[in-house]
């Protein structure tokens, strides 16, 4: 055979295996399983796992600090502060008073300082007091500040936000002669422990650390060892994707789903330990932002509806543009930091208008399978590192606590809170101590 005839066969050959290549692959379709939904769309709800939370739940103070005679004391169990902030319900606010621009120097040499660990929309008040005919305006806060008037069964109560000398609203509350006496005659109870006032160990004091409160002590602080127990998917898959809508199912990787239909995407990845949803359809009847009250509001009614508080969650920040975050607690400590593939510790939605365009969350809700003792420097210690130390600007620390960071161990079923000293310096929490170790017992 000649040598052109060959090559005419060969190129024959290779034409017919691109048509065939061509043929296969406009008719090929991936491998994606179509998900029934009507057999199960009634299951929305996280049973068993999950719970409904109250705004009161979902918004307390960090602290309750009694300042007497030029002394700090808050609460030794929290069991006792919550008491007192429930109690707060049947304070009446009725009137307004006069504002007052230095909160560092309300009258009075006693008085209560509540202590948010956010700011909130002053429409929060409504769900601490009972509030009437107020007009309470569209401000943040993250301090109140009550003390009783001079000669009367009247409460004055003024809110304020850290750093700003003017306060953001003043009431008064009229109430009984024995519910006001009782909160704050609390400081005699042998069940306030003393506080320290970081201010006062510096000779600068700035406006941002002057309302920095911490316990003198630090015992009993507790580490955790953490197991984890499934959180299901298909009651998410259930809420989020409407009845009538065609979900279909992809296989990424071992333990990484993505289900989606032709406007919304849900994907379950980290070994089926994370999810990320993500509506995609143009939201043009929404598309103005709700107020931030508002939008706490629809986020905690969204949860609610299918039980999404599988841990303890308390609000953690809420923005006007649509960003409503909860932070996970545990022994009523924060957890601040994490070593985890994903922040297991935090609930985020992201709305326009009313309605949820982004998701994300834990697919795994934590239990307790032991307690171990921690040591950790005082307060006092904690509060004196902080003023001499040139790792931080004094300006921009706005609080300093006790938080968790949530570590994973090597083989992903257990994890550890381990408690630390942190600040928060501009918006971001960090651990105090530079070299700062949580000495735990053996884990």
């Amino acid at each position: 055979m000649k040598i052109e005839t060959m090559k005419s066969v060969i190129l024959v050959i290779l034409i017919g295996f691109s048509l065939l290549l061509s043929v296969a692959l406009w008719n090929y379709q991936p491998e994606l399983e179509s998900v029934d939904q009507d057999s199960t769309i009634e299951n929305i709800r996280l049973e068993d796992v999950g719970e409904e939370r109250t705004a009161r739940q979902l918004i307390q103070p960090s602290k309750f600090i009694f300042h007497k005679d030029g002394t700090h004391y808050s609460y030794e169990e929290h069991s006792d502060q919550f008491q007192a902030y429930s109690s707060l319900k049947d304070w009446q606010l009725v009137s307004t008073i006069e504002q007052v621009d230095e909160t560092d120097h309300l009258p009075g040499a006693e008085k209560i300082e509540l202590i948010f660990p956010t700011l909130l929309p002053v429409e929060v008040l409504g769900n601490i007091f009972t509030v009437d005919n107020i007009d309470l305006g569209n401000q943040v806060f993250d301090r109140i500040h009550m003390k009783k008037a001079d000669d009367s069964s009247v409460y004055e109560i003024w809110v304020t936000r850290a750093g700003q000398e003017r306060s953001v609203a003043a009431f008064q509350a009229s109430l009984s002669e024995n519910m006001g006496v009782d909160l704050l005659e609390a400081v005699n109870d042998q069940q306030l422990i003393e506080y320290l006032h970081v201010n006062d160990l510096t000779d600068e004091p700035s406006r941002a650390n002057a309302d920095i409160y911490v316990p003198s002590d630090t015992s009993n602080i507790e580490g955790r060892v953490l197991q984890t127990n499934p959180v299901p998917v298909t009651p998410l898959q259930n809420y989020l994707f409407p009845a009538a809508s065609n979900v279909t199912s992809d296989f990424l990787a071992p333990g990484e789903t993505r289900l989606s239909d032709s406007d919304r995407t849900f994907t379950v990845v980290d070994d089926e330990r994370w999810m990320e949803y993500e509506s995609r359809i143009p939201n043009q009847v929404n598309s103005t932002f709700l107020p931030e009250y508002e939008l706490f509001l629809e986020s905690q009614a969204d949860l609610n509806d299918h039980l999404g508080f599988t841990n303890t969650f308390q609000l953690d920040s809420v923005q006007r543009g649509g960003d409503v975050q909860y932070r996970m607690y545990f022994s009523d400590l924060p957890v601040l930091e994490y070593r985890t593939n994903h922040p297991y510790h935090m609930i985020r939605l992201e709305y326009v208008g009313d309605t949820v365009q982004r998701y994300s969350r834990p697919l795994i809700q934590f239990t307790t399978a032991n307690v171990v003792s921690a040591t950790l420097p005082s307060g006092q210690q904690a509060a004196e590192y902080l003023v001499q130390s040139d790792r931080y600007d004094l300006e921009n620390v706005t609080a300093m606590k006790i938080g968790y960071e949530l570590v994973g161990q090597e083989t992903n079923i257990a994890y550890d809170l381990l408690p630390y000293w942190y600040v928060n310096e501009s918006g971001i929490w960090k651990k105090l101590f530079a070299d700062q170790l949580s000495e735990m017992g053996q884990l």
